[in-house]
């Protein structure tokens, strides 16, 4: 069956899915979509649709032209000479009515542009004149110019003359200031030199301080290497560890209290040493345990004083523990046998020494006292008398020995930290001076223009080496191997 294509239309349908139509076209059976056509985006198909449109009302148009210009040519030339001869007449008239009326106006316009021209031949020749005299005054403007000119001329001359002279001073004034800079330089550069021989003096001096210094403190070493060793080997033994503190707490006594140390441990039912404090006779054991001394020491030590009536005082030291059944405070003391005062002292090297020593020889001294009233009394009501006046001075002695123990250990903390203070500010003092030094010797190198060194620290080095006795012994001593315990 044959169709007749140009009245089957090529829409089919419209179908809405989503945010998108589906058109479909009718198209004849043979006929291939091109291949741009079918590959397409849906933006460039809508393109395609809308150009083609266009070319739709494009084809129309140009048959529609056809027409016109087969069917209706002849009556558009009839229109267009009647249309010319129309625009001819029209022409004529208004060229003859615009003349009428522009004539008057452009004979207006003539007589004004004739008066306009003689006003403005009247003021070019006002002009003229203006100008004639204006180059009169200017000739006589330039005249003057010329007088101020050569006179202004005359006294930059003079001025000349007076610059060069000042310069000519100057310059002499320059050389001599150069020569005595020369002379300052020199001067200077000797000074720099005599300040740097003094420093290398200083230095060789300093190294030479800490060679010697270096020296001792190894020779010291080595002694108390010596020692340590000598006290490990003794330490190993209790009885040697004994004997050493024993001799260690007497040497102390009788170099800082001068008191005659009499050796009686070899003797039966005495103490480790006999000796007079305050003139009162007195007894003294020494303990260098390294755990809390049994109490059992104590009573060894009542018993040895009890058997010594003529014994009026008598000192029970710890060198580096506490006593067992005794009150945690590093001092205390207590009567025995009526008329007998002792002290027990708990970890004495942990106290200050000038100290608990004053606090040994008052508490002797107060024992003596009582002892001696107590003996010049006759009668057991005043012994009894004496003993109830001791129990009641006992608490406030007790008290007093009680805080001269706290005070004692916070004595030697504190003059700990001072020296350590003291130390501290003893090398800032020298770092500082050291400083001062090396600033003056800038000051000097920059004024003689020399290139600035940097100056050694071997000074410095020598400050920081070199200690002081008693913090090389705090440090020795806090490397002091703990002893064997017991």
């Amino acid at each position: 069956m044959d169709y007749d294509l140009t009245k089957i239309k090529a829409f089919s349908s419209r179908e809405q899915s989503g945010d998108f139509s589906i058109v479909s076209f009718t198209i004849i059976d043979s006929y291939n979509i091109p291949q741009s056509i079918v590959s397409s985006k849906i933006s460039q198909f809508q393109n395609a649709l809308t150009f083609a449109s266009k070319l739709i009302e494009r084809e129309k148009s140009i048959t529609d032209e056809y027409t016109r210009d087969s069917l209706f040519a002849e009556y558009l030339k009839d229109i267009k000479q009647v249309h010319a001869t129309e625009l001819s007449d029209a022409h004529q008239r208004s060229t003859t009515e615009i003349t009428a009326k522009i004539g008057p106006l452009v004979q207006q316009l003539s007589d004004k542009d004739r008066i306009l021209t003689e006003r403005l031949d009247e003021q070019r020749r006002e002009y003229e004149q203006q100008i004639k005299a204006l180059q009169k005054s200017q000739k006589s403007v330039e005249l003057e110019l010329e007088t101020l000119k050569r006179e202004a001329g005359a006294e930059l001359d003079r001025e000349l003359k007076a610059f060069r002279k000042r310069i000519a001073q100057l310059e002499s004034d320059l050389q001599g200031k150069i020569q005595a800079e020369t002379t300052i330089r020199e001067q200077c550069h000797k000074e720099y030199e005599q300040r740097v021989d003094l420093i290398e003096s200083k230095n060789k001096e300093l190294l030479a301080v800490k060679d010697a210094s270096l020296q001792e403190q190894k020779d010291r070493l080595e002694k108390r290497e010596q020692e340590l060793i000598r006290k490990v080997h003794r330490n190993a033994s209790s009885s040697f560890r004994g004997q050493d503190g024993e001799q260690f707490f007497a040497d102390l006594a009788t170099d800082k209290m001068k008191w005659v140390m009499t050796y009686t441990g070899d003797v039966d039912h005495s103490c480790d040493y006999s000796t007079v404090i305050q003139n009162v006779p007195s007894f003294i054991e020494v303990k260098n345990y390294t755990d809390t001394i049994p109490f059992k020491e104590v009573t060894k030590f009542l018993n040895d004083m009890k058997l010594h009536p003529e014994i009026t005082f008598g000192v029970f030291v710890s060198l580096n523990t506490s006593i067992q059944k005794k009150q945690a405070i590093p001092i205390s003391m207590d009567w025995i046998n009526g008329n007998q005062c002792v002290m027990y002292i708990q970890s004495f090297n942990e106290l200050d020494h000038d100290h608990v020593f004053l606090m040994i020889e008052q508490t002797a001294r107060l024992a003596g006292i009582i002892t001696r009233n107590i003996l010049q009394k006759e009668g057991e009501n005043l012994e009894a008398n004496y003993q109830q006046r001791i129990d009641d001075a006992k608490i406030y002695i007790s008290n007093a020995i009680s805080r001269s123990g706290k005070l004692s250990t916070k004595i030697k903390a504190d003059k700990i930290q001072i020296t350590s203070l003291l130390e501290l500010s003893t090398m800032n003092i020298l770092n500082e001076l050291k400083q001062q030094n090396l600033e003056l010797t800038t000051a000097v190198q920059i004024m003689l223009g020399d290139t600035i060194e940097p100056v050694s620290d071997e000074i410095d080095e020598s400050i920081k080496d070199t200690t002081s006795p008693s913090e090389s012994k705090s440090k020795k001593r806090s490397k002091k191997p703990a002893p064997p315990k017991n």
